[in-house]
């Protein structure tokens, strides 16, 4: 489970650093910074094998947040500060690939919480349940 740690921390930062540049956030950003951070949750659960909320939750969040991930990076308009820093041939698809890539490990962390791991979730398990 070291590397899952690892890359927490890893990711926590990489985007932590990418929302630190938006001097303004429209509604997109604020919906997916609450997904991110849920995300986060549920892979620090996962890493350091902490109950957090229920393995139905986990279950539930992990398809809306692919189907948010997925329409949040290939369909909703990138904001003006992205557009002035990528090149302007990257098409939108492209850079949402490049952008998915390190989340896409955050989410089979999160899916292997919620649906491979119920010996965490047993009662008698000494994880923190919140």
């Amino acid at each position: 489970m070291t590397g899952w740690k690892i890359y927490f921390i890893l990711l926590l930062i990489i985007y932590f650093m990418s929302y630190m540049g938006y001097e303004e956030m429209r509604l997109w950003e604020l919906i997916d910074l609450v997904l991110f951070i849920t995300s986060m949750i549920g892979l620090y659960g996962f890493s350091w094998s902490r109950k957090l909320f229920t393995p139905q939750f986990w279950k539930s969040f992990i398809i809306a947040s692919i189907i948010w991930n997925t329409g949040y990076n290939y369909f909703i308009p990138l904001p003006a500060f992205i557009d002035e820093i990528i090149d302007s041939e990257m098409s939108q698809a492209s850079l949402a690939t490049l952008s998915l890539i390190p989340y896409i490990p955050c989410l089979i962390g999160v899916y292997l919480y919620g649906f491979k791991r119920p010996a965490l979730w047993e009662d008698n398990n000494t994880g923190s349940n919140v």
